[in-house]
């Protein structure tokens, strides 16, 4: 039963283990699909992040990425623009 309704290995990275898929499912007819009953977050830690709240997983989950990087670029601008203000 468990072979009808996980997809084996789609998101298995170069060098990783082989893994059942997160993201897609089988299936009554045996096609290939996103998943269809949502995701379990783990809240041991948090009630409530960002990726929970917006659902930032699968195909969603370069978003926390991008943010960090955001954030990162931003910092630097603001490290430049700052200390030269400072120095005027």
């Amino acid at each position: 039963m468990r072979s009808l309704s996980i997809n084996f290995g789609s998101e298995t990275r170069i060098g990783e283990v082989p893994r059942f898929s997160q993201c897609k499912m089988y299936t009554s007819d045996r096609n290939i699909t996103e998943c269809q009953n949502g995701w379990e977050y783990d809240k041991t830690d948090y009630d409530l992040t960002i990726p929970s709240e917006f659902n930032w997983v699968c195909e969603r989950e370069h978003y926390a990425t991008d943010a960090l990087t955001l954030y990162a670029v931003g910092n630097c601008v603001g490290a430049l623009l700052f200390g030269w203000g400072a120095d005027k």
